[in-house]
C-alpha cells in the first residue's frame, strides 16, 4: 500500500510541471486573436492535468489510510501465551487478511484534500485581479478568463501535488517510527540469542563433566572385585569433577537469566521528529560551534607520523564522540576500547594525513558512479520483460528528438518537457513495481520468520519438559544401585531393611511414570514445531504411558528368584525404561533440531534474496527523483539550448531504462525469494548463493564497506593489522599489564614491593566476607545486560558521522540553496517559477542519494548476516547429527550399566526346587549371553563414536576459519528420520572396536581360580567402563561442536544486531527524503505565491540533506561493525589456545 505513494507524489508533480509549461506556452503563443477552438483544446489540456493532479492527490491521501490502518504494532507482551498447559508458548497469530478503513473514513479524507487543492485558488494573483462585474462569458478569445484559468490550474496542480507530498511525508514518519521500533526489538531479541548461545556454550561442558564421573564410577565397579582399597580411591576424583559442574550451572543459570532480561529489557526508540532535533542539535555542536577540545584534538592527531597510534583515555561519552568525529574527518581509523569505566579512543595516521590533503574531490566520485553505472546498464541490455514498456518510450523519445526539426520553437518548448514528462511518469511508477516485488518477497521471509519463531519456541518448551529427565535417569540409577544392598551384604541387616527394595520400587516407578509423561508432553510440542518447519515427525519411543509397567511387573513375577531380588530387577528394568525413554526424547530432539536447522538455512537465503531485491529497489527512488529534475531541466532550459534540447528526452529514456533494469532485478531476485520458500526443507534450489553476486558487486563499487571481513591472521599482540583494527581482548590485557608490571618495573624496589602486595590482596581477596552493601549490588546477569548494552552504547558514540568528503559535498548544496535565495532578486519572474521548483528538486536528489547509499548499504550487511545465518544452520544440523549418534552411545551406556546390575543379581543360584540342573544351566547360559552382549554393545558404541565425531569434526574443522573461506565436508541426509546409516570403517577404528569387546572377553576367562559368577560381574563391568569411556569421548566431541556452533551463534546473533541498529538508524531517512519531497513540493507551490519566501525553503532542504547525510555515515559504519563481527570473533577464537587458558585465568586473578 505504501508503494502507491510515489507513484503519486511523481505523478501529481508532473501534471503540476505540465501546467507550468502550458502556461509558458501560452504567454508566447496566444494573442488577442488567437483562434477560439486552440483555446478550447489548451484550456482541456489545463483540465485532464489538474482532474489526474486531483485524482493522484486523492488516491495517495486514500493510500496514506489505508497503510496507517494497516500498520498495527502489538506490544511484546502480547506477543506470547505463557500459560503453562501442554499447548505451551503460542505465537499471537497476525491476521491474514488486513483491515480497511472505514468508507466514511476513506470519504472525509478524499473531501479535506481537495478542499486543501482547491483552497489556495482565490488567492492567486489573476483571481484577485479579476473583475467580477464586468466578466462575461463568449466565444472570443478572453486574455484575463485564460490568465484566470492558467493559474487556477496550475495552483490546484501545485496544491495536489503539495498534498501528496504531504501525505508521503507523514506515511515514512510513521513508518520509519515502525521500522525503527522493529528493529530495536530485533536487535534486542538477537542479543537475548546471544545470551543463549553463551548459555549453550557453557552448558555443553557439563554433559562431559557428567561422563567423566559415569567413566570413575564403572571404574569403582570394576575396581571393587578386586580391591576395595583401590576402589575406595576412586569418589575423590569423582567429586573433583562434579565441583565444575556445580560451578558452571550457576554461571550457566545466570547467562540464562541475562538472555531472559535482555529479551524482557524495553527500550525506547526515538522517532523521526526527535531523532531530527537531536541531530540538529549535534550539528550545532559539531559544526557550527567553535570547539576548543575538538581543535586540540585535531592538532594532536595532525601531528602523527605515518603508522603512528595515539591514545586518549579518561573521556567521557561525548567526547570520545568528538574524538571520532575529527578523526572521520582527517580519513584517520579509530577505535573505542575497554570497558564502561575504562574506555579508550585509538586513533592510528595510516596514510600520513594533513592540513591540505584530506579533502578530495566529490566530482570524482560522481564521475565514477555515472561510470558504473552507464557500465551495468550496457552490461545488463534491454530485459525481455521490459520490451513492451521501453517501446514506447523509445517512440516518444524518438518523437521528441525530431519536434526541434519538425516543429517551430513554441512547439519544441511545449512537446519536450510533455513527453519527457511521460516518460518520467513511466520511470516513477518503476518505483511503485519494484516495492512492490520487495514487499511480497519480504512478506514470504516473515511468514517463514514467524514460522521459525513459533518452532524454536516449541522445541525450548521441548527442551524444558525434558530437561527434568536425566534426573530420572539419575533417580533410577540410584535405587537400582541401593536395592542391592540388601543381598549383597550376607549379614548384620535389620529385618525391615531387607525389603528396602520395596519403597525404592515405588521411587523408580514414579520416576519412570514422570519421564514418560514428560516426553509425551514434549512430543506434542515437537510434533507443533515440525508442522510450523515442515519437518517429518519424529516418532515416539517403545516406551508409552500405556506399556511402560507391564515389562518391570512382568520380569519381577517370573524371575526365579527371593523377594528382594525380584525388586532389584523392577528397579533395573524401570530404569532402563528411563534410559530408553531419554533417548527418544534426546533423538526427536536432535531430529527437531536438525529440521529446524534446515528451515533457518532456507530462510537465510530467502532473507538474502529478499535484501538483494531491496538493494536493486533502493535505486529506485534516487531514478524517481532524476526524472523529475530532468523534466523541470527540459522546461527550464528548452528554450535556450535550442536543439540541445533533445538531449534530454534521451537522457529521461536512459534514466527509465536503468529504473526498469533496476526493478526486473529486484523482480526476478523476488521470484528467487519464492523458489527458495516452495519447501522449508529443501536447501539445493539449483541458486546459487545469493551473497556471492553481492560480495562481487559491493567490492566493485564500494570496496571500503563491502571487504570489511578482515582476516586477522596471526598478528602479534598489540599491533595494528592491515585494516587498522586491534583485537579488543587483547588490547584490554595489555592496558592491564602495564598498569601492574610498568610500576613495578620502573620504580624499582619500590614498585616491586607494591606490584606484591597487590598480588597478596588480590589473593586475601578470596577469603574476604561480603560487606553488607554488597547484597545491594546488581546480580551477575544484570551486570552482563549492562555491559552488552553499554558496547552497543559506545557503538553508537564510535560511528562516524563525518568522513572526508562530508564538507565538501555540504558545500555544494550550500551554494545551491544559497543560489536559490538570490535567484528571486537577480531574474524575472518566469524563470523564477522555474529556476526554483528546478532546484528544490535538485536538492532532493542529495537526501534520495543518501538515503540510496545508506539503505543499499543495510541490505548488503543483512545479505553478510544471512550468509553467516546459513553457515550457523549448517553447522546446527551437523550438530544435532552427532547429538543423535551421543543419543546412541548414551542409550547404550544406560543399558551396559542396568546389565552390570542384572549380573549382581544372578550371582547366587536361583532357589527352584524342580529342574534345578536345568535351571541352573539355564542361569549360566543367562550370564554367558550378558557377556557376550555386553562386549557386542562395547564394539558397536566404537563404531558409533567414530561415525558421530565424523560429523562434529566436520564443524571444528570450520572453527577460527571466516565464514566466507569455510567449507563443509559433510552434509546431513534428506531423511534423518531413519538412523544415519554408519560409514564403512577405516582400518584402525575397525581394530579399535575389537579391541572394545576385549576387555569383557578377558575378565570372563581371568583369573581363572575365580568363580564363575565373579568372572561375570567382572566382564559386565569392564564392559561397561568401555562404553563409559565410549561415552566421555563422545560428549567430548558432542561439547567442542556445540561450543563451536555456539561461538558461530553468538558471532550471527552480534552481527544481526549490529545490522539491526544499521538498520534502526537507516529508518529515519526515508522520513529525510519524504520531507525533502514535501519541500520541494511546498517550493513549488509558494512560488506562484511568494517566490522569495519559497526561495526561503530552500535552506530548510539543505538542513534535511545534513541531518540524512550524518545518519548515512552513521549507517555505514555500523554497517561495516556487522560485517567485521564473524571476523573478529574468528581471530579472538584463534588466540584462545586450550593450554593458556589456565595461565590467562591465573594472570588475570592477578592482574585484576
Amino acid at each position: 500500500r505504501k508503494a502507491f505513494l510515489p507513484f503519486g507524489v511523481g505523478l501529481t508533480a508532473c501534471c503540476a510541471t505540465g501546467c507550468v509549461i502550458l502556461r509558458a506556452f501560452n504567454r508566447g503563443f496566444f494573442t488577442e486573436a488567437a483562434d477560439p477552438a486552440a483555446t478550447f483544446a489548451d484550456d482541456a489540456l489545463f483540465l485532464g492535468f489538474t482532474c489526474l493532479a486531483l485524482w493522484g492527490a486523492i488516491r495517495t491521501s486514500d493510500e496514506y489510510l489505508r497503510m496507517q490502518t494497516t500498520l498495527q504494532v502489538i506490544p511484546p507482551e502480547q506477543l506470547f501465551d505463557d500459560e503453562d498447559s501442554d499447548v505451551g508458548t503460542r505465537l499471537t497469530e497476525l491476521p491474514v487478511y488486513t483491515e480497511e478503513p472505514s468508507f466514511q473514513d476513506r470519504a472525509f479524507a478524499g473531501f479535506v484534500t481537495l478542499s486543501l487543492c482547491i483552497l489556495p485558488v482565490p488567492f492567486v494573483g489573476p483571481m484577485r485581479k479579476m473583475d467580477l462585474d464586468t466578466f462575461t462569458v463568449g466565444l472570443r478569445f478572453d486574455t484575463e478568463l485564460q490568465s484566470v484559468i492558467e493559474a487556477a490550474s496550475v495552483i490546484i496542480s501545485a496544491a495536489a501535488a503539495a498534498s501528496s507530498a504531504l501525505a508521503f511525508l507523514f506515511a515514512e514518519k510513521e513508518f520509519a517510527d515502525t521500522e525503527q521500533r522493529i528493529a530495536l526489538q530485533c536487535k534486542q531479541a538477537c542479543l537475548s540469542e546471544l545470551f543463549s548461545a553463551q548459555a549453550q556454550a557453557e552448558a555443553a561442558r557439563l554433559p562431559l563433566r557428567t561422563a567423566v564421573v559415569g567413566v570413575l564410577l564403572a571404574s569403582a565397579t570394576l575396581a571393587v572385585e578386586f580391591s576395595f582399597a583401590v576402589a575406595a580411591l576412586f569418589p575423590w576424583p569423582a567429586f573433583a569433577a562434579a565441583l565444575p559442574s556445580i560451578f558452571g550451572s550457576s554461571l550457566l543459570r545466570s547467562q540464562a537469566n541475562a538472555a531472559w532480561q535482555e529479551w524482557r529489557k524495553r527500550v525506547k526508540g526515538t522517532d523521526a521528529v526527535e531523532s531530527t532535533t537531536l541531530e540538529l542539535q549535534r550539528i550545532a555542536s559539531d559544526v557550527l560551534r567553535l570547539d576548543k577540545f575538538a581543535d586540540e584534538i585535531r592538532n594532536d592527531l595532525l601531528e602523527l607520523d605515518i603508522g603512528e597510534i595515539r591514545e586518549f583515555p579518561g573521556l567521557p561519552s561525548e567526547s570520545r564522540r568528538k574524538v571520532h568525529f575529527v578523526a572521520a574527518e582527517l580519513g584517520m581509523p579509530s577505535r573505542s576500547l575497554g570497558d564502561a569505566d575504562a574506555r579508550v579512543v585509538v586513533v592510528k595516521n595510516e596514510r600520513g594525513v594533513t592540513w591540505n590533503d584530506y579533502q578530495i574531490n566529490v566530482l570524482n566520485d560522481v564521475i565514477i558512479s555515472f561510470r558504473n553505472e552507464v557500465r551495468d546498464f550496457i552490461k545488463m541490455g534491454v530485459p525481455v520483460v521490459a520490451q513492451p514498456l521501453l517501446l514506447p518510450a523509445g517512440a516518444i523519445t524518438v518523437g521528441s528528438v525530431v519536434a526541434p526539426v519538425l516543429g517551430g520553437k513554441a512547439v519544441t518548448n511545449l512537446m519536450i518537457p510533455l513527453l519527457v514528462g511521460g516518460v518520467s511518469l513511466l520511470t516513477i511508477w518503476q518505483e511503485r513495481s519494484g516495492k512492490v516485488a520487495v514487499a511480497i518477497a519480504k512478506r514470504e521471509t516473515a511468514d517463514i520468520t514467524m514460522r521459525m519463531a513459533e518452532a524454536d519456541a516449541r522445541i525450548g518448551r521441548a527442551t524444558t519438559i525434558l530437561a527434568g529427565v536425566p534426573m530420572y535417569v539419575a533417580v533410577g540409577a540410584c535405587a537400582t544401585i541401593a536395592s542391592v544392598v540388601p543381598f549383597i551384604v550376607h549379614g548384620g541387616l535389620p529385618p525391615a531393611l531387607r525389603l528396602l527394595g520395596a519403597p525404592l520400587a515405588v521411587v523408580a516407578a514414579l520416576a519412570c511414570m514422570s519421564a514418560v509423561e514428560r516426553q509425551r508432553r514434549a512430543q506434542r510440542q515437537i510434533e507443533a514445531a515440525m508442522q510450523a518447519v515442515e519437518g517429518e515427525i519424529p516418532s515416539s519411543g517403545v516406551v508409552t504411558i500405556r506399556n511402560w509397567w507391564v515389562a518391570p511387573l512382568f520380569l519381577g513375577l517370573l524371575m526365579p528368584a527371593h523377594l528382594p531380588q525380584r525388586l532389584t530387577l523392577m528397579c533395573a528394568t524401570l530404569a532402563i525404561e528411563i534410559v530408553l525413554v531419554q533417548f527418544a526424547s534426546a533423538r526427536q530432539l536432535a531430529i527437531a533440531e536438525v529440521f529446524f536447522m534446515r528451515c533457518m538455512r532456507v530462510h537465510a537465503r530467502a532473507d538474502a534474496w529478499a535484501q538483494e531485491a531491496s538493494t536493486a529497489s533502493r535505486a529506485l527512488p534516487f531514478g524517481s527523483a532524476a526524472a523529475l529534475v530532468n523534466i523541470l531541466l527540459a522546461t527550464a532550459l528548452a528554450d535556450f539550448v535550442g536543439p540541445l534540447a533533445a538531449l534530454f528526452p534521451i537522457i529521461g529514456l536512459g534514466v527509465c531504462g536503468r529504473a526498469i533494469q533496476w526493478t526486473v532485478e529486484a523482480q526476478a531476485e523476488a521470484k528467487n525469494v519464492e523458489s527458495e520458500c516452495r519447501s522449508l526443507q529443501t536447501v539445493e534450489t539449483g541458486l546459487s548463493p545469493p551473497w556471492v553476486r553481492a560480495e562481487e558487486g559491493a567490492r566493485r563499487s564500494d570496496p571500503k564497506s563491502a571487504l570489511s571481513w578482515v582476516s586477522f591472521g596471526q598478528a602479534p599482540p598489540g599491533k595494528w593489522s592491515s585494516s587498522g583494527v586491534i583485537p579488543a581482548d587483547i588490547y584490554e590485557r595489555s592496558l592491564r599489564r602495564r598498569k601492574i608490571f610498568r610500576r613495578a618495573f620502573t620504580q624499582g624496589w619500590s614498585g616491586l614491593r607494591w606490584a606484591t602486595a597487590r598480588v597478596w590482596v588480590r589473593f586475601l581477596g578470596i577469603l574476604k566476607e561480603r560487606k553488607p552493601e554488597d547484597e545491594y549490588e546488581p546480580s551477575p546477569e544484570q551486570t552482563a545486560v549492562k555491559s552488552i548494552q553499554g558496547n552497543l552504547d559506545e557503538l553508537r558514540v564510535s560511528v562516524r558521522s563525518s568522513e572526508r568528503n562530508w564538507k565538501s559535498t555540504g558545500f555544494i548544496v550550500t551554494l545551491c540553496a544559497v543560489s536559490s535565495i538570490a535567484s528571486p532578486f537577480i531574474f524575472n519572474e518566469p524563470l523564477t517559477e522555474i529556476i526554483l521548483p528546478l532546484a528544490g528538486s535538485g536538492l532532493t536528489l542529495f537526501a534520495v542519494a543518501a538515503e540510496s547509499k545508506a539503505r543499499r548499504r543495510v541490505a548488503a550487511s543483512k545479505v553478510r548476516c544471512a550468509q553467516l545465518g546459513e553457515f550457523t544452520g549448517s553447522l546446527g544440523e551437523l550438530a544435532a547429527a552427532c547429538l543423535m549418534g551421543k543419543a546412541d552411545i548414551l542409550c547404550v551406556t544406560g543399558i551396559s550399566a542396568m546389565i552390570g546390575v542384572v549380573a549382581l543379581l544372578l550371582e547366587k543360584p536361583w532357589p527352584v526346587t524342580f529342574a534345578r540342573e536345568q535351571v541352573l544351566l539355564a542361569q549360566k547360559v543367562v550370564q554367558m549371553l550378558l557377556m557376550v552382549f555386553q562386549g557386542f554393545m562395547a564394539s558397536w558404541s566404537v563404531g558409533r563414536l567414530f561415525n558421530m565425531q565424523r560429523w562434529a569434526q566436520a564443524v571444528l574443522d570450520t572453527v577460527n576459519v571466516p565464514v566466507q573461506q569455510a567449507t563443509l565436508s559433510l552434509q546431513v541426509p534428506r531423511e534423518v528420520i531413519r538412523a544415519i546409516p554408519p560409514v564403512r570403517l577405516p582400518r584402525a577404528w575397525k581394530a579399535l572396536s575389537f579391541a572394545a569387546a576385549a576387555p569383557s572377553l578377558f575378565f570372563a576367562v581371568w583369573p581363572l581360580w575365580r568363580p564363575f559368577y565373579r568372572r561375570v560381574v567382572a566382564s559386565t563391568a569392564a564392559g561397561a567402563l568401555v562404553i563409559a569411556l565410549t561415552l566421555m569421548y563422545a560428549e567430548r566431541a558432542a561439547s567442542r561442536s556445540d561450543r563451536a556452533l555456539a561461538n558461530r551463534q553468538r558471532a550471527y546473533a552480534l552481527a544481526d544486531a549490529f545490522s539491526n541498529e544499521a538498520e534502526g538508524t537507516a529508518a529515519f531517512l526515508p522520513f529525510a527524503s519524504a520531507a525533502s519531497v514535501a519541500l520541494s513540493a511546498g517550493i513549488a507551490l509558494v512560488t506562484e505565491l511568494n517566490p522569495v519566501t519559497a526561495s526561503a525553503l530552500t535552506t530548510l532542504q539543505a538542513v534535511v540533506w545534513i541531518v540524512a547525510s550524518r545518519k548515512s555515515l552513521a549507517t555505514k559504519f555500523a554497517s561495516i561493525a556487522a560485517l567485521q563481527v564473524d571476523s573478529v570473533t574468528s581471530r579472538q577464537a584463534a588466540w584462545s589456545r586450550p593450554m593458556v587458558r589456565w595461565k590467562r585465568k591465573f594472570k588475570r586473578l592477578i592482574i585484576n
